[in-house]
């Protein structure tokens, strides 16, 4: 899933975002509202992280979401 998409399903994705980030409040949901520099910048504040390891955590985070969406290919 690319950024722009996250964005664009922020809303719905909010729920996905705090089981992961159990830290993140609402009020930083809504802050965030799918801006990935604001992600990162929360992410290292609430968390105390580096910039560079919060970067990459995000990172880590949206692979590993995107991964969990796609569909499970049955064999025949």
């Amino acid at each position: 899933m690319t950024w722009i998409q996250i964005h664009d399903k922020w809303y719905k994705l909010r729920d996905a975002v705090r089981e992961s980030w159990g830290e993140l409040s609402n009020e930083d949901l809504a802050v965030i509202d799918g801006k990935r520099e604001k992600f990162i910048s929360c992410i290292q504040d609430k968390y105390g992280l580096a910039r560079n390891e919060a970067e990459r955590r995000v990172k880590q985070w949206q692979r590993n979401f995107s991964i969990s969406l796609q569909p499970v290919k049955s064999r025949p």
